[in-house]
């Protein structure tokens, strides 16, 4: 797989995004209603601002006493410092990034920091099954 794998090739094209003023509310219906732990945040020029994850919501209740008493209403909280790959990132970059930042999701995006797609730790099993299955038995 090193140098024939691209970001490219793994990432997901059809990507759930949150715009950087999202409340709680709107945050928590894109994680339920479309199973996922985490999507990136972008501007209105579509460029990755940040990666708002279930732990951030949790994050964001810390201090309340009951689920009852979150205020939905307001803005969700998250992270604004996100490591990113571009689509011709190779195989050992993209290892290697999960890896150093413990990430659980990594946003392609094109030169001009424009999001293309996200690739997550499931994503990486696929291609590691995958290909090695279409090889046949070793």
């Amino acid at each position: 797989m090193t140098g024939k794998t691209k970001a490219k090739d793994l990432m997901t094209a059809e990507l759930v995004v949150g715009s950087e003023n999202i409340t709680i509310e709107e945050a928590i219906k894109l994680l339920v209603n479309n199973r996922i732990t985490g999507f990136p945040i972008v501007n209105r020029d579509n460029k990755i601002i940040g990666v708002l994850s279930e732990l951030d919501i949790i994050k964001t209740m810390e201090n309340s006493t009951d689920a009852k008493g979150v205020d939905l209403a307001s803005p969700a909280l998250y992270t604004r410092v996100v490591k990113t790959v571009q689509e011709n990132a190779d195989w050992k970059e993209i290892l290697d990034t999960f890896l150093d930042k413990k990430i659980r999701r990594l946003p392609v995006v094109d030169k001009e920091g424009h999001i293309k797609g996200i690739i997550t730790r499931r994503d990486i099993m696929k291609a590691i099954f995958y290909k090695n299955k279409s090889n046949g038995p070793k």
